[in-house]
């Protein structure tokens, strides 16, 4: 008896938790920016004119208070600009942009806690994708309520040109070098998708 009842709860019974999930579209009003330096100065590169297409899954665990998020980020190489016309053209050459016209970022499963806080903080890991090279870093970011149809994520993630098999571009006979390692800054504007 009791078996079959274990049985019947099993099939029929909601589970004691639930995912929710919620469709987020990243705004053009999104902003990424990439820091970096060379030996005799430091430098910014900015993402122009990004599209908001992208859209990032928000799963909710219910009952536990649990939450995640998940997405692709696309952006056009084409479209940074570092604000002077020579770093910017050097930039592209180094992301190789005509070969991968694509710089990709993915988020594995940001993982907070849900409270009632307007900030909350979210770990995880990303997939970043550069030159047609792909790795893993740990992020930690955090996720602003705006509104109740909009929030922001907000984070930065350090790393290595070489960690793409990218070298550092070495201009002026050697004279100006650039560092090796570059910071990306990133303010993502979620609005919720209906």
């Amino acid at each position: 008896m009791s078996f079959l009842f274990i049985l019947w709860s099993i099939l029929f019974m909601d589970p004691i938790f639930s995912l929710d999930k919620i469709k987020w579209i990243v705004s053009e009003d999104s902003r990424l920016e990439i820091e970096g330096s060379t030996n005799v100065n430091k430098y910014n590169c900015a993402l122009i004119d990004y599209s908001g297409t992208d859209i990032l899954i928000q799963n909710d665990e219910v009952g536990v208070g649990n939450m995640s998020w998940a997405g692709d980020i696309v952006m056009k190489a084409n479209n940074f600009d570092c604000f002077n016309p020579i770093m910017t053209r050097d930039f592209l050459k180094t992301v190789q942009a005509e070969e991968y016209p694509e710089i990709r970022i993915r988020f594995l499963e940001l993982v907070g806690s849900r409270n009632p806080s307007q900030k909350e903080a979210f770990y995880g890991k990303v997939d970043i994708t550069i030159a047609g090279v792909t790795k893993r870093f740990p992020v930690s970011c955090q996720l602003v309520t705006l509104s109740e149809n909009s929030k922001k994520i907000v984070g930065s993630q350090s790393f290595k040109f070489t960690d793409f098999g990218i070298d550092p571009p070495v201009k002026f006979l050697g004279t100006v070098k650039v560092k090796d390692e570059i910071k990306v800054n990133f303010e993502l504007f979620l609005v919720g998708k209906k």
